[in-house]
Parts: structure tokens; sequence; C-alpha cells
């Protein structure tokens, strides 16, 4: 019997000619009922169709199996659609840079004084150094920090070199860009008496 450990079987003998055991006609059978043990060796009693009873054993060779699990209901099939073409990857953010050389420097050298004119194309504002020295070594070194607008211009003044003398000057511009604070331009000239 299905899923259990137990047989319960009929065998039909047909015969083709002749009696069995003094009875024509009618085929005999046996209904065979028993177990099958661990080792697969199966035993128990069969009736034949004359009502005779006898026990039965077979060697070896069987095997139980269990029960098939319950058929599961089919899902339907989900249809696929065609999801078209894929989107375009988005545009990379372009990484925005600080500006630099953004600080141009004008000397107008008069008679007895130059101005110096330092203006800025970046757009923001700065804090600047005016470092001027004497390239012998003689003059007195000048310095300054001026404050500088963005996309503006400051004029300073100062007393012009001597004759014989000249002077390295050299402005640098700071400023905050996106909470950082950078060098956004740098000028250098010679001024001479």
């Amino acid at each position: 019997m299905k899923g259990t450990n137990r047989v319960d079987f009929t065998i039909d003998f047909a015969l083709t000619s002749g009696d069995f055991g003094g009875t024509t006609g009618a085929a005999p059978s046996n209904h065979y009922t028993g177990t099958i043990d661990q080792s697969g060796s199966a035993s128990g009693t069969t009736v034949n169709n004359a009502g005779v009873t006898n026990g039965w054993t077979i060697g070896g060779g069987f095997k139980c199996i269990g029960r098939a699990p319950a058929p599961q209901p089919k899902a339907d099939p989900v249809p696929i659609s065609d999801p078209g073409p894929a989107a375009p990857a988005p545009a990379p953010v372009p990484v925005e840079k600080p500006p630099t050389d953004a600080v141009r420097m004008l000397i107008v050298r008069r008679v007895l004084d130059v101005q110096v004119t330092v203006s800025s194309i970046a757009n923001i504002a700065g804090q600047c150094t005016y470092d001027a020295r004497e390239v012998n070594g003689v003059g007195v070194p000048v310095s300054r920090t001026f404050d500088l607008a963005p996309r503006g211009s400051t004029t300073l003044t100062f007393l012009a070199p001597l004759l014989g003398q000249t002077y390295r000057v050299v402005v640098a511009c700071q400023g905050d860009f996106k909470g950082q604070n950078v060098e956004f331009g740098r000028a250098e000239q010679d001024v001479s008496g």
C-alpha cells in the first residue's frame, strides 16, 4: 500500500490448458497481504480463491516509497513586458574647481610715486598681500594687506624707487571658495627708479 510498509495484491494464474487440482474452467488466484521489513524482505499470508491460507516470504529487494507530495497549483505565468530602452545614465556632475591665476597687477611709474592697480576676475572676495623688496637688498621693503571685492579692483600708491633701485613686487590674494581658503591669484612685476 502506497506510503506504508504494507503489501496487498492479488495474482490471477491463467491456465492455457488442463485442470488445476481437479477443477476446470476458472483460473486460480491468490490474494497476498503482508509487510516489508527494514532489510527489504517481505512476508505475510496468502488466501487462494479456494479459501486455502498459507504463509509466504520473499527475501530482499523490496523498498518502501513515501507518499508523493500533493501537486501544487501552478501559478499563472506572468507575462514579460518589453521594458523599452534603458534610461540613459545620469550626466556626471561637474566638479567646480577653485579659480587660479585670477589676479592682474598694473604698475604705473610717475615722477614721485607709483600707482599699483590690482584687479580680480574671480567671483570670490579675497584678502591680498602686497610685498615689494629691492632686488639688491639695499632698499626698505614695503608690505601691505588689503581687501579685494569679487571681480573688483583696488589702487594703491607708494613712493617711487630711487634712481638705480629695482623692486620686485609680488601680490597674492586668498579667499573662501566653498568653505576652503584658496589662493586665487598671484602677480609679480619689477619696478625701477
